[in-house]
């Protein structure tokens, strides 16, 4: 059995994935909508579970236009929010490393332009979390992340929001959340 046959034999695998996730909502002339606008990202990639090892690529976008325009209406809230998990987050009891590349992108634009109205908080927020989080005795890996939080909120003339605006990013990177990683010399 070649070495590449037997970890793939034994959980070690390639694991890639990328997400897309779009709203544009009430752009334009005189739009109304009357009740919250919610665009939602959530994406899992790679070794959940037992595993010796493997390589995990993921790419994440959330985008939301919303009310952008003349006169535009939304009766409540506006939340944007993407959250990603990329590469080895069970037990790996033994993991030969893993490589996790992670890129992720959360915008928001709501409310530009003349005379626009949210009726409740516009909320953007990334969470990102690249890298052995799981328990076990591993070996190394490299972990690569990227991330951007935007949002452009109520630019122009006479646009109003009731609530905050609030733009959050989280970024956890690295394979030292379990119980132990060996780095060989």
């Amino acid at each position: 059995m070649s070495d590449l046959a037997w970890l793939n034999a034994f959980g070690s695998d390639l694991n890639s994935a990328s997400q897309s996730v779009t709203s544009s909502v009430g752009n334009g002339i005189g739009n109304t909508i009357g009740g919250s606008v919610i665009t939602e990202g959530d994406q899992r990639v790679g070794d959940h579970g037992f595993s010796l090892g493997g390589d995990n690529s993921a790419s994440q976008h959330v985008d939301a236009s919303v009310a952008n325009g003349a006169f535009n209406t939304v009766g409540g809230s506006v939340i944007t929010e993407g959250d990603q998990r990329v590469g080895d987050h069970g037990f790996s009891s033994f993991s030969l490393g893993s490589d996790n590349s992670a890129h992720q992108d959360v915008n928001a634009t709501v409310g530009n332009g003349l005379g626009n109205f949210i009726g409740g908080p516009v909320i953007t927020e990334g969470s990102q979390s690249v890298g052995g989080h799981g328990f076990g005795f591993g070996f190394g890996g490299d972990n690569m992340a990227s991330q951007h939080v935007d949002a452009s909120v109520a630019n122009g003339a006479f646009n109003a929001v009731l609530g905050g605006v609030a733009t959050e990013a989280h970024q956890s990177v690295g394979g030292d959340h379990g119980m132990m990683t060996v780095h060989p010399i």
